[in-house]
């Protein structure tokens, strides 16, 4: 494909001496300068309401976060110039909705009015591979977030990623250019981080017994960083009532006999706390007996049972972050039963993929 990009430009106003990238920033500057107003009574109370009781500056940041993730809507508006402008903090905050650019001024107006060092800041999701040095124009960006500066450096906040924790910037823009305002002539030039896997952690943890030809367990499956958000979103979807089939169709164990039930989930309402779900479950039929002997899975999971790929495949396989899971099967055998084998250890390594899968008896059986 073919971008187009306006290198020389004979006007009567035109400065010469700035590179493209500072005029698009100039360009970019005029349509937020007019609306990023924060004197307001009611913005002022709303930001006060919401630290109460805070006693330090990130306490302070992560409650107005989480207020503008749970009070504002996103709704995206791009008809014309507002593609570009966003709508005036206080309309956003009486409309209860926003777009990006919307829900970023309102954000950046409530830290600022707590004395927090809060700028607007353009970004490109994961979609866009452009950086602002190959080409320093409207196609680099398509989104707005705010970047708070502190003692340790910068936080990413992006109000429409609604479940995202605080402290760490949503999925789709990590690894991007971040263009942060910081008055009429000046501008940071940030990256936002890739968040290592270890923060975005999945430990699932079973308890199983035989009944029958049938596995019987209970699990604890506890989420961290991004993989609590995206497990909360989806049970924000769904009705309580269809818990179990979510459960079902995200999480699978071993076959489509699985039988999730119980489902209870707490750390919900705090995006930096750990999402923890209990549940029960039956898999029918997968137990069998031979020769006076059982014979019974104990891996459950296979996180990549639908990815198929070709092998002369040249483009990358992309992933929504970086993740590590952690499965934990453990079988509580009948009384007097033992252990006559257990498959081998086996495992992988490689800079951008791996897995390990152990198995062990205790001397009991």
């Amino acid at each position: 494909h073919v971008q187009l990009v306006v290198r020389e430009l004979n006007a009567k106003h035109a400065d010469a001496t700035q590179s493209d990238l500072q005029r698009l920033y100039k360009w970019y500057y005029g349509h937020v300068a007019p609306v990023s107003g924060t004197d307001d009574p009611e913005l002022a109370a709303i930001a006060a309401k919401a630290v109460e009781g805070a006693t330090t500056d990130a306490e302070k940041a992560a409650r107005l976060y989480a207020w503008v993730q749970s009070n504002i809507k996103y709704v995206a508006v791009e008809d014309g110039m507002n593609g570009f402008v966003p709508a005036p903090a206080i309309k956003v905050c009486s409309d209860r909705y926003g777009d990006c650019k919307g829900m970023a001024n309102l954000l950046r107006a409530l830290l600022v009015n707590e004395g927090l060092d809060a700028h607007v800041a353009w970004t490109g999701s994961r979609e866009l591979p452009y950086s602002y040095d190959e080409l320093p124009s409207t196609a680099s960006d398509d989104h707005m977030i705010v970047v708070l500066r502190n003692d340790t450096g910068h936080i990413f906040l992006d109000a429409t990623s609604d479940q995202c924790p605080y402290g760490l910037p949503s999925f789709y823009i990590q690894g991007k250019e971040v263009l942060m305002s910081v008055d009429s002539d000046h501008f940071e030039l940030l990256r936002a981080p890739v968040i290592p896997a270890s923060d975005n952690a999945l430990f699932d943890t079973v308890h199983v017994h035989v009944e029958g030809t049938d596995l019987v367990g209970t699990g604890i499956m506890r989420l961290r960083g991004m993989q609590r958000a995206s497990w909360n979103t989806m049970l924000n979807w769904v009705p309580k009532d269809k818990w179990n089939d979510q459960l079902r169709a995200a999480h699978m164990k071993f076959n489509n006999r699985y039988q999730p039930d119980s489902i209870t989930v707490t750390g919900r309402e705090d995006r930096n706390a750990e999402l923890v779900m209990r549940y029960q479950f039956r898999i029918p039929g997968v137990v069998t007996t031979t020769g006076g002997e059982r014979f019974l899975p104990l891996d459950l999971e296979f996180p990549w049972r639908d990815e198929h790929y070709q092998a002369d495949r040249k483009e990358p396989v992309e992933r929504m972050y970086c993740t590590v899971e952690h499965y934990v099967t453990i079988l509580d055998p009948a009384p007097g039963a033992t252990v006559s084998h257990l498959p081998t250890a086996t495992e992988k390594n490689d800079p951008l993929f791996g897995y390990s899968c152990n198995y062990s008896s205790t001397p009991a059986g």
